[in-house]
């Protein structure tokens, strides 16, 4: 028996016969019975999976294949990740065996990328970004790992640790819109709204087109304009409660 060719004529089927896709995938799993250890084999049912729509089992096929040899099949993983992703954005596991993959090439600023769109999609993965980012910082320290850093605290409610990367930020980057971007973000997520609106109009005046910057904004002089009102409503019934008072 060779695979190899069995996968090539496998192929050939799927191109000429589409109508033939599902005996196909049978005769690939027989297949694998036979060679479990086969990444060619795995790689093609992956592919399979995906135009059917199944993401979570082609995404599990390419970890499987990267489990087998880390080294040989990288970049038939990152572009099965990469279909997944292009069809399906909220695909958590695709984003997240992406993220690890660039981690592991080091290249920081794509697994950032990646880790960012879970931490958006998910914030309940926010302990599992925190890992990824503390072991980013061991490889190099970089300025976005710190900033994502910071937002994955925030939505943990660690904002000593999120003020904390926001300052750093602040401090060794003082011309980029990002760290005064988390310090708005942690004064907002603290309840200060006031604070977080000046913070983020200076990165605003940094970055005048960064999209993020504008929505944070808005939210923040929302809030501020909320609890002014709410301040000035309870102002309103104190000092009517003091001119009954003096009525009476």
């Amino acid at each position: 028996l060779k695979p190899d060719r069995s996968i090539e004529r496998y192929k050939d089927v799927l191109k000429l016969f589409p109508a033939e896709t599902e005996q196909v995938c049978v005769e690939i799993k027989e297949l694998l019975g036979t060679f479990p250890d086969f990444p060619e084999a795995y790689l093609l049912l992956a592919n399979i999976y995906i135009d059917q729509k199944n993401y979570s089992e082609a995404v599990a096929l390419f970890n499987k294949v990267l489990r087998i040899d880390p080294q040989k099949y990288v970049e038939e993983a990152i572009i099965g990740y990469s279909r997944v992703l292009e069809v399906c954005p909220e695909q958590a596991l695709a984003l997240q065996s992406l993220g690890e993959l660039y981690m592991a090439k080091k290249e920081l600023a794509q697994a950032v990328q990646q880790f960012n769109k879970l931490l958006m999609l998910s914030p309940e993965a926010a302990d599992y970004v925190i890992d990824k980012c503390r072991k980013m910082l061991k490889i190099r320290v970089a300025l976005d790992v710190r900033r994502l850093l910071g937002r994955a605290y925030v939505l943990r409610k660690d904002f000593v640790r999120a003020n904390e990367e926001a300052e750093f930020l602040v401090k060794n980057a003082p011309d980029n819109a990002g760290g005064y971007e988390l310090l708005g973000e942690v004064k907002l997520a603290m309840g200060k709204a006031e604070e977080g609106v000046r913070i983020l109009k200076k990165a605003l005046a940094l970055d005048p087109y960064q999209k993020s910057v504008h929505q944070a904004l808005n939210t923040a002089m929302e809030r501020s304009l909320k609890a002014k009102a709410r301040g000035l409503e309870q102002d309103l019934l104190k000092d009517q409660h003091n001119a009954q008072k003096r009525l009476l």
